[in-house]
């Protein structure tokens, strides 16, 4: 099936791994040109692999909570192809700790990292996808935030201290809320804004999952970031055009809405 992505230009953030790396390579198969954003590990194996599929890609290093390196990565993107039809919010940490515990500097990392550049890189696009009266903002988000956290806060076997993830599930329920408002923002000029809200997906970022929270997944396993970015393809194609300010739930059943 054509899904009408061929020569089209997408930027993915948090690249360098995991649900990110699926979503490039995926993007790449269905013929899209790729700007690669990372901040702390390097994109050279994925690189290669997006060249062959006979894709054009850059890959670029930068601190997506600072506004000038994000318009950087934007304008240098720009520059390279000619426009923006595709932006993928991808980029996130998670700092694991009680509320109690948890630092001021610790909550606002979480947030500027998970939330803020979601906000600073769909502003910087929108010019862009407005000139060419078409435009795909796909923003990764969280099933924590409809459940509150993963389950009930453990005690975190790296640090042997309470772990809830407060900030991490704040700022994920930020990307939410903000999805539905741009897309009503920005609809009359070709742009669709939709979110993704994965389940506990088998990543880096999970591997300190304890096993219960498997156990309270009706399908009995975590996802995979293969089955992310199957459908962030989907709402990037030409059939996803009457979509807009959604949110799609991914996670095996631990949530039902």
């Amino acid at each position: 099936m054509d899904l009408g992505l061929k020569g089209k230009t997408a930027i993915v953030t948090g690249a360098s791994g995991g649900i990110g790396e699926a979503i490039a390579l995926d993007l790449a198969k269905e013929g899209v040109n790729l700007s690669l954003c990372y901040h702390s590990h390097r994109c050279d194996r994925l690189i290669g692999e997006i060249k062959k599929f006979g894709r054009e890609v850059v890959a670029f290093r930068a601190d997506l909570a600072k506004s000038d390196e994000v318009r950087r990565l934007v304008q240098r993107t720009d520059e390279k192809y000619g426009r923006i039809d595709i932006l993928v919010n991808n980029a996130g940490i998670g700092l694991r700790g009680s509320i109690e515990g948890m630092r001021e500097q610790d909550w606002d990392r979480v947030m500027e990292v998970n939330l803020k550049s979601v906000f600073l890189l769909s502003q910087a696009v929108t010019q862009s996808m407005k000139k060419n009266g078409w435009g795909r903002i796909i923003n990764i988000g969280s099933c924590v935030a409809k459940t509150g956290t993963n389950a009930q806060p453990w005690i975190d076997p790296q640090t042997s201290n309470l772990s809830s993830g407060a900030a991490y599930v704040a700022a994920k329920a930020g990307i939410h809320a903000f999805t539905k408002t741009l897309a009503k923002e920005v609809a009359g000029f070709g742009i669709t804004v939709n979110c993704i809200a994965p389940g506990a997906i088998k990543t880096a970022m999970s591997s300190v999952f304890p096993d219960f929270i498997k156990d309270q997944i009706p399908l009995q396993r975590l996802g995979t970031p293969q089955e992310i970015s199957t459908f962030v393809v989907m709402l990037a194609s030409e059939n996803a055009g009457y979509i807009t300010g959604e949110t799609l739930d991914i996670n095996g059943g631990l949530w039902m809405d």
